[in-house]
């Protein structure tokens, strides 16, 4: 072969490398881009259940059982113009202790819905959807016999929302808008009753007024994630009636299909207690994420 034509397969080979090189690169660059603004799905299952029994034991003590168990389950869609969330949070545990019946400790309805449009950097219009409620009736089991306190849609809290949020990165976003708060009754109408009605308890509360809502998440590892959630509302009337609800997790994976959970969860709401509420919950038990 002269040298001529050695001179041109070289370039030949070189053109021809280069292009397979270019045309890679674009390939894992279109397949990253089309990874970030995927729709991703979420759908995990949480049960742990305890038990312990006696039989002539000299010190003491009840048979007990307890369980709780969970779904979470969410879409989010990240589009270069806009992202939008749709998640719900689902529990439910009961506990039976000697002679005495199943009392409910977790019970809770948490749905959530949210579009963000990406104008700026840090400043983005947002709409949002809230729903919180419960699955069964709640005892207060202080009192004998027990008495009912609330139940399926009994309260349930919608919250609307509009205005503008900053997210910064993936792990941190914070929102702050005008809002419309509706607290639906059945039976317990002391959570939507007006106060200045003396003649009638109403169904329905209607509450127009400012929301915050601030998100954190945070993942350290494939096996350690915590999150936490904080809402506040104000329907402007006094500064003491700003409702609040923070609700923070810990999750553990010790193997394939054990964790361990710890929530806490902090509630005030004037309308409902003076005080502020606060649940707490650990819990090691089998976990399963279909996605």
């Amino acid at each position: 072969m002269s040298i001529k034509n050695q001179i041109v397969s070289i370039i030949f080979i070189i053109f021809n490398a280069s292009f397979f090189t270019s045309a890679s690169a674009k390939e894992t660059k279109k397949t990253e881009t089309e990874a970030k603004f995927s729709l991703k799905k979420e759908l995990t299952t949480k049960f742990n259940v305890s038990q312990i029994s006696f039989t002539n034991w000299a010190k003491g003590g009840d048979n007990t059982i307890a369980y709780n168990s969970g779904l979470v389950a969410g879409l989010k869609k990240n589009h270069p113009q806009y992202n939008w969330n749709l998640h719900g949070n689902f529990l439910f545990g009961q506990t039976k202790q000697g002679d005495s019946g199943l009392r409910n400790t977790l019970d809770k309805i948490d749905i959530d819905a949210n579009i963000t449009i990406k104008e700026k950097k840090y400043m983005n219009p947002y709409f949002s959807f809230t729903l919180d409620s419960q699955f069964a009736k709640g005892y207060d089991y202080k009192k004998e016999p027990p008495v009912a306190k609330s139940g399926f849609w009994d309260p349930a809290y919608v919250v609307e929302s509009a205005g503008s949020g900053i997210i910064v990165g993936s792990n941190f976003q914070t929102k702050f808008g005008i809002a419309v708060k509706e607290t639906f009754t059945r039976n317990f109408r002391q959570y939507s009753d007006d106060g200045k009605t003396l003649d009638k308890k109403e169904w329905l509360k209607v509450e127009p007024g400012l929301n915050s809502r601030t998100d954190f998440i945070y993942h350290f590892n494939h096996k350690i994630k915590v999150s936490s959630k904080l809402i506040l509302f104000s329907n402007l009337e006094a500064f003491n009636a700003i409702d609040m609800r923070w609700d923070s997790n810990f999750q553990m994976k010790l193997a394939k299909y054990i964790s361990v959970d710890l929530s806490l969860f902090a509630l005030y709401d004037k309308d409902v207690s003076l005080k502020t509420q606060i649940r707490q919950f650990l819990g090691i038990g089998f976990n399963y994420s279909f996605f």
